[in-house]
């Protein structure tokens, strides 16, 4: 009895290993969110850039304010957001932010902990805007632009 519980634990602790590795191989990608009821329909990387970077302070073709959302600076999926989308790393990004907000040039995104923090705050502003990994989504909030993380 106790050697097929053995048995049992260690395929299972081999499996768990396969899947984890395999996990890491290829990155999910990502998707630019905005509230259900803001009237975008899509976004162009060049526009989500400029967006994210604090260039742009109305969603192209209408009056609406952007309110942006980022993920918190310790989250893997924001660094490879900004390395997909502006071509900049962590340190990189920092140095233009501190830059940008010093010289008064914009308004940079909010700050949320996590995806499902950032689905929230998106989906009680109407100017919401952030990313999160394509996924299924609710229906308060819809993707407006895929940014791939395949090369």
């Amino acid at each position: 009895m106790k050697i097929a519980n053995l048995c049992k634990i260690t395929s299972l602790f081999f499996m768990l290993i396969l899947m984890a590795g395999t996990g890491n191989r290829a990155l999910a990608d990502i998707a630019v969110i905005v509230n259900a009821n803001n009237p975008l329909a899509t976004l162009t990387q060049k526009d989500a850039g400029k967006i994210f970077m604090g260039k742009l302070r109305l969603f192209p073709g209408t009056n609406l304010e952007i309110h942006a959302f980022d993920l918190a600076t310790d989250h893997s999926l924001r660094h490879t957001f900004y390395e997909k989308l502006v071509s900049m790393n962590a340190s990189r990004l920092a140095r233009y932010r501190a830059s940008y907000l010093f010289g008064g040039k914009g308004r940079l995104p909010e700050s949320v902990a996590d995806e499902s923090s950032l689905i929230y705050s998106v989906n009680t502003h109407i100017n919401g805007i952030g990313y999160v990994s394509l996924r299924p989504l609710p229906d308060n909030v819809k993707v407006v632009f895929i940014l791939k993380t395949d090369d």
